[in-house]
């Protein structure tokens, strides 16, 4: 959208606009490099759309033509952009960098449990580094994604996958390697002591 808002604890928007300002000072003056480039960018755009206007024909079209930039978590983005796919002329590039949101406890009172707030952020982190896909693709797209561009193979740094014997190949080969000279200096070891055993025994 032409200037990014705030929903809970990711891009999106509020209903309160004092809540929202706050958000958007916050954003201006993250200490992440990149939130303080997003807040650049979206304060180049020029104001805010209502958030039921986001995802429509008309807003995806000025995405694509570098007019507006939508902030959002990924899973939205690609659902909903999703279902323009046959209408719209372009691609659609969802990119995969996180963006730093504050720590759920700003948001609270402090008459709040303190052990309430602290659950909460543990099972944020808990989502947030957790690799357990949560649904699959054919379940969030089923009429395709066809106006995407293929990232698969781009850096993923910042994902998560699962490791796999492939990946262990370079570490059962060491392994092998390892094994096989021990083998060899046992061998040399008892060939060298049965050779002094004899030598010891005919002296």
């Amino acid at each position: 959208m032409e200037r990014g808002q705030i929903r809970g604890h990711r891009v999106g928007s509020l209903q309160d606009p004092s809540t929202t300002r706050l958000a958007f000072r916050c954003l201006q003056i993250s200490s992440s490099e990149s939130v303080r480039r997003l807040w650049d960018r979206m304060d180049a755009m020029g104001g805010a759309i209502p958030v039921r206007e986001v995802f429509t024909a008309k807003s995806l079209q000025m995405v694509q033509q570098r007019k507006a930039v939508i902030a959002t978590d990924m899973i939205a983005g690609r659902v909903q952009s999703s279902l323009f796919c046959p209408v719209l002329d372009g691609f659609f590039h969802v990119g995969t960098q996180s963006i730093t949101n504050l720590r759920s406890v700003w948001y609270y009172r402090k008459r709040i449990d303190p052990d309430l707030v602290k659950a909460i952020n543990k099972r944020i982190l808990w989502l947030s580094e957790s690799a357990v896909p949560f649904m699959r693709d054919q379940d969030l797209y089923p009429k395709g994604s066809t106006c995407f561009l293929d990232t698969s193979k781009q850096d993923r740094s910042d994902a998560f996958q699962p490791l796999t014997v492939q990946d262990m190949r370079a570490v059962f080969v060491l392994c092998g390697y390892l094994i096989a000279m021990a083998c060899v200096f046992l061998l040399i070891e008892l060939i060298v002591h049965g050779m002094s055993h004899c030598a010891g025994s005919l002296a």
